[in-house]
């Protein structure tokens, strides 16, 4: 009974208010320089630069849709892992809303109605070469 009421009172607060799960994991690639992190302002474009500059990492973020998470939230999370890589700005390379169900495709988990869908937001850490 008491693991019942435990349980309850560890579920019921997130229903009610909405758990936004959002989950995070940088990778530094292999060939990248171990840069120390940026205090300074990292800028996200969608936009390949036109300026040359060498790939440090990657950002992967994934949140569910509903309830929704904020744009701002999610771009304030690639900021803040490519500045741990040492990075001038974070170019995102994927943004799109997958179906949570394992091996479903977007198409199939239409049809059938799955009510569960997360984003995935991919981005590149880069450094300026001068």
């Amino acid at each position: 009974m008491k693991t019942v009421l435990a349980t309850l009172c560890a579920v019921v607060p997130c229903a009610l208010v909405g758990c936004t799960v959002l989950t995070e994991s940088s990778t530094r690639y292999s060939d990248a320089p171990a840069l120390p992190p940026r205090s300074g302002w990292v800028v996200v474009t969608r936009v390949e630069p036109w300026r040359p500059y060498q790939a440090l990492g990657e950002i992967v973020l994934e949140s569910y849709v509903n309830p929704p998470v904020d744009t701002q939230v999610l771009e304030g999370k690639l900021q803040s892992g490519a500045a741990a890589l040492g990075a001038d700005a974070v170019l995102v390379t994927f943004d799109r809303v997958l179906p949570v169900a394992n091996g479903a495709t977007n198409a199939y988990a239409t049809q059938r109605g799955d009510p569960d869908w997360k984003r995935r937001l991919v981005g590149m850490a880069i450094k300026y070469r001068e």
